[in-house]
């Protein structure tokens, strides 16, 4: 006895369906290919953000380290020039680090202070030196010293100038004491002109040139500074010559100044003292190099 199998199902698809089969199957392909397009799109948008966020900080730390040896360094100059001057010493050497950096002394008297008192005596004092400039060109920023006074210059904005030291002047009521270093350039014996570029480790040389000016005046009552009536010495001291007058305002006021203002022209600041006693300590500085460079 036959029995009679079952047709086994057909897998043909009915007819008008094989068009719509391929066409679903293209569109998956394409939406595959667009996936991965974002996909890759994305990877390569994250890896060029990361990598210009990373040269970024890279640039930053850079940047950050070379303006911190900067301040490192001119606040070697800035301690060890102004106590040269107050202790009445010879020589002093200075040890700077640089990092991608330029030391120069500017070409002429670039600065100017003059002092002027009612005092008899006293008279007028005027004094004009250089300054010594030091540079870091891949990033925009000089740090100047004149006078004893440290200030930063950042020429990538603005153009701005903040006082980072300022010069050993101290006035109050009862003294007013200057300390005033005069860069007069290079030694006799040294180059026509100082300058270092480069990085690794210099040598400063400083020295004095030319005799030690001092002064002191007192007033009318002596060492009896609580006496009644006593007779004061007052005056002005004005800084000329000067590019950012701002840096020098604070630099007056920070140290004890009264009334300090800018000049009509922009180029001068002057600021007004009243003391028992005013004391002057003034010293030509001129520099040479030390031994050569070294990294």
């Amino acid at each position: 006895m036959s029995s009679t199998q079952p047709d086994p199902p057909t897998t043909d698809a009915p007819p008008g369906d094989s068009g719509v089969t391929d066409c679903r199957r293209d569109e998956r392909a394409v939406s595959y290919a667009l996936g991965f397009v974002v996909v890759f799109s994305v990877a390569v948008a994250g890896t060029l953000a990361l990598f210009v966020a990373g040269v970024d900080l890279l640039s930053d730390v850079d940047r950050d380290g070379a303006i911190a040896a900067g301040e490192a360094n001119v606040d070697v100059v800035h301690s060890e020039i102004s106590d040269m001057v107050a202790q009445g010493d010879e020589r002093r050497e200075l040890q700077l680090e640089l990092v991608d950096t330029q030391v120069r002394l500017t070409d002429s008297q670039a600065v100017q202070l003059r002092l002027e008192s009612d005092d008899v005596a006293l008279g007028g004092v005027e004094y004009g030196t250089r300054a010594l400039h030091y540079e870091i060109p891949s990033h925009d920023t000089t740090f100047v010293y004149a006078l004893g006074h440290v200030y930063r210059v950042d020429q990538r904005g603005d153009g701005s100038a903040l006082s980072e030291q300022p010069p050993v002047f101290d006035v109050s009521d009862r003294q007013t004491r200057l300390v005033v270093p005069v860069l007069t350039g290079s030694t006799a014996g040294g180059p026509s002109e100082v300058g270092v570029t480069g990085t690794g480790e210099r040598e400063l040389v400083a020295l004095r040139s030319g005799s030690r000016g001092s002064l002191t005046r007192t007033g009318t009552g002596g060492a009896n500074a609580s006496a009644a009536g006593v007779d004061t010495i007052s005056g002005t001291l004005t800084i000329g010559g000067v590019t950012y007058p701002s840096v020098w305002v604070t630099a007056l006021e920070t140290t004890g100044f009264d009334d300090v203002q800018v000049g009509t022209e922009g180029t001068t600041v002057t600021g007004a003292f009243e003391s028992d006693r005013l004391t002057l300590q003034q010293a030509d500085i001129a520099f040479a190099l030390g031994g050569g460079p070294s990294s």
